[in-house]
């Protein structure tokens, strides 16, 4: 059996606030079985610890970081954790996803196949206010395309696919290879950093045959976002694009950002965002 190390990360949620942790409860309730390969890791970036343990049915490493690092941080802790336990894969989960049996029943089948011919990652179909947000397929400047709703199987890197953190399963060995995750780009960006290394080394990727529903805060500016949020979200977007683009697709990334610029004066609220995406283009350029 191969064993699956899941890594939950939480920001000031509580155990009854957070979809992903009350929705595996409810799954395992119906179905110990799936979790018989799990080693569940709940890493807290919440100000205050919290009693985790005695609120979940199963059994948890619970670690608590009031310093709130990000993401690259736990996931190198979860990835350290699943390299001593012998676990081949690492799941990562964000809080506001809604898991289903349907999920842990086909990535449970999938990764006991004897040979997955160089596949690193494993995705299911993330679906965010009625539109498929992972994985898409990425062109220049970080443009991302949504796939068919019936698009499944192995891709490889001529597809140029790319993900959301949530629900994505990575080959332990495979991120072992990268050294770790890289921990610049802390918050934002990260999954795009590790599948463009994906696509870059010319690995596969592959898509079960199922919807998750996730809330992205980057689709409602005026409830779920902040400025201070936005300012790190662009600015690993620079990053990103300074160290990992080439030329053309930074000129397409620049004329996106004044897109982008002009829609948030134009048509938000707060006028903060916009002025924060032009006064980045000084960065880029």
């Amino acid at each position: 059996m191969n064993k699956i190390t899941v890594v939950i990360v939480l920001y000031n949620s509580d155990v009854f606030c957070s979809k992903t942790l009350t929705s595996l409860s409810a799954i395992y309730y119906e179905n110990t079985d799936l979790f018989k390969n799990l080693n569940l890791i709940v890493y807290d970036n919440s100000e205050i610890r919290q009693n985790i343990e005695s609120n979940l049915p199963f059994s948890i490493r619970y670690c608590h970081d009031l310093k709130n690092p990000g993401i690259a941080k736990p996931y190198n802790v979860a990835l350290k954790y699943a390299v001593q336990t012998s676990s081949r894969w690492l799941m990562l989960l964000d809080q506001d996803t809604e898991l289903t049996e349907e999920y842990f029943r086909e990535m449970s089948f999938f990764v006991e196949q004897d040979n997955l011919d160089d596949i690193v990652a494993i995705v299911p179909k993330v679906r965010c206010q009625n539109r498929i947000v992972s994985p898409t397929r990425s062109f220049l400047g970080g443009v991302q395309r949504y796939i068919d709703l019936s698009t499944k199987g192995t891709f490889t890197y001529v597809d140029k696919l790319t993900g959301i953190n949530s629900c994505t399963m990575l080959l332990v060995s495979y991120i072992e290879s990268l050294g770790g995750f890289e921990e610049s780009f802390h918050l934002d960006m990260l999954d795009h950093w590790y599948f463009n290394m994906i696509n870059k080394q010319q690995k596969k990727i592959f898509i079960l045959d199922v919807f998750i529903e996730h809330s992205l805060s980057i689709y409602n500016y005026d409830s779920e976002m902040s400025v201070g949020r936005y300012e790190n979200i662009i600015n690993s977007e620079i990053r990103f694009h300074k160290n990992y683009s080439h030329y053309l697709s930074n000129i397409v990334f620049v004329i996106r950002l004044i897109f982008r610029g002009l829609y948030q004066l134009l048509f938000l609220d707060n006028k903060e965002y916009g002025k924060l995406t032009f006064l980045s283009l000084t960065k880029v350029l």
